[in-house]
């Protein structure tokens, strides 16, 4: 099979707009691309189709994976369907941010490497939170055969030792992460005190009114006006180089004025100057400060060699975003101990609460995961089983086994199977009263199974389903 560097999804798909009367002889020319409709009008068809055929390739390996975990996100939906359509047997991803939001992200990295679909996995590990089809919540109760399950098909791995070799010359020297919260005396019209932002308008508008102080304590840090002391510091920290992250423009801006040997990467600039400016401060030449956003340089870079400090100048709730960003620095290779300061505003306490509470969401399913993976020279993720059900021939019906002598002294039978296939074995004038909770069309997965009569998308399925029932019953 061939091997193809594909570094931009995007890059993955063609979009071509053709007549309306070329649509058959498009498809035959291109039905291993697996071309499909997008748009169309009384004299044209647009369509996309994957620039590669699918069935060439043995294996797909996505670097940077985590694009996959974004549900409905088209990137990932376009993957899926390159793996799905080609029938690609190896898959493979990697990131440091597998699920840096939610437990439910797991499912997105499932369906793309072909280990369960979405609708099987939420029915048997997650529930409604709420009476919505979009919020789901892990079942209390289904917590470890949920980490059992990610660890048949992943690998949580933070250090050698995770995969049974030695952690000796990969030990980190120490982190030091320091939180500079800045007191916001900001009063909204019409109240006498600052309140905490909650909404995504407050926490937005916050970030704006307080652009000019929390730039210039950013900068007061990293050109050594203030005192190291207070966190317990005798470097001078002035003297090191530094990462300065920040989320808007006229942060990076104003930090290029107010930092001294200081270089701005914005969105902007070309690509030839984003390269340039970053593989010069990887190795150690030009200025001493690189001022960038987590969005452009946060991903993938090697800055440990020559950098160990950094300052996160506006935070939000990415917790990925955090991760990725101080992984720039603190990451094998890194001999010196780190400095990774927060600058945050007192009203910002919910930013800092749910970005906590994720952290603590990532080590518990690390923690969890792991106990499953056991180490004897090579890695054996325990699958005790497939986790999928499905009703077949050789087990149709699965009925609790009654006898005619049991049946004879009780006015109750319990069946336990498939109601389309048990009710019609029943006898006509058996059922005096149906009690029955009808699913919701499109709104709860119940069971992994497609016979399920709930596993439906619309209500004309729904009511196609349920007349096998209600037939049955008449």
């Amino acid at each position: 099979p061939d091997i193809i560097n594909i570094t931009n999804y995007e890059r993955l798909l063609v979009r071509e707009t053709i007549q309306v009367n070329e649509y058959q002889a498009f498809l035959d020319k291109w039905r291993d691309y697996d071309p499909l409709e997008v748009r169309r009008t009384e004299t044209t068809i647009t369509l996309d189709r994957f620039r590669f055929a699918p069935a060439q390739f043995g294996g797909l390996l996505a670097d940077e994976a985590s694009i996959l975990k974004h549900y409905n996100a088209s990137t990932r939906e376009a993957l899926t369907r390159f793996m799905e359509f080609g029938n690609i047997p190896y898959r493979f991803g990697a990131t440091a941010t597998a699920a840096p939001n939610d437990f439910i992200e797991w499912i997105n990295y499932a369906e793309a490497l072909g280990i369960m679909t979405g609708t099987q996995a939420r029915a048997k590990y997650f529930i409604q939170d709420g009476n919505t089809a979009q919020k789901y919540k892990l079942m209390p109760h289904a917590k470890e055969d949920f980490y059992k399950w990610i660890a048949s098909f992943a690998l949580l791995i933070r250090k050698p030792s995770d995969l049974g070799f030695s952690d000796e010359g990969y030990i980190l020297p120490p982190k030091h992460e320091h939180l500079i919260i800045i007191s916001d005396y900001r009063v909204a019209e019409g109240e006498m005190f600052s309140r905490p932002a909650k909404s995504l308008t407050e926490q937005s508008r916050l970030k704006r009114g307080s652009l000019e102080e929390r730039c210039q304590v950013a900068a007061d840090l990293v050109n050594g006006r203030l005192d190291y002391g207070k966190w317990n510091i005798t470097d001078d920290l002035s003297k090191e180089r530094w990462i300065v992250w920040v989320k808007l423009n006229d942060e990076g801006t104003m930090l290029n004025k107010l930092i001294p040997d200081s270089i701005e990467v914005s969105g902007s600039h070309s690509e030839a100057y984003k390269e340039r400016a970053f593989i010069d401060f990887r190795e150690g030449r030009g200025p001493h400060v690189l001022i960038t956003k987590i969005g452009i340089g946060g991903l993938g870079m090697n800055w440990q060699e020559y950098c160990r400090c950094s300052v996160e100048v506006s935070v939000d709730h990415s917790h990925e975003d955090a991760k990725q960003s101080r992984g720039r620095i603190y990451r094998f290779g890194q001999t010196k101990e780190c400095h990774l300061f927060t600058i945050a505003m007192d009203t910002e306490g919910n930013i800092l609460a749910n970005r906590a509470r994720k952290e603590r969401q990532d080590d518990e399913m690390y923690n969890a995961v792991k106990k499953y993976v056991h180490t004897d020279d090579r890695i054996i993720a325990k699958q005790e089983t497939s986790y999928k059900m499905e009703f077949t021939s050789s087990n149709p019906n699965l009925i609790l086994p009654l006898t005619r002598e049991a049946l004879a002294k009780t006015d109750w039978s319990l069946f336990l199977g498939d109601s389309c296939e048990t009710l019609a074995q029943l006898p006509d004038r058996s059922v005096g009263h149906v009690i029955t909770s009808v699913p919701f069309p499109a709104m709860y997965a119940y069971t992994d199974s497609s016979r399920d009569i709930g596993n439906y998308d619309d209500i004309e399925q729904a009511c196609k389903h349920m007349g096998f029932v209600f037939s049955a019953l008449l």
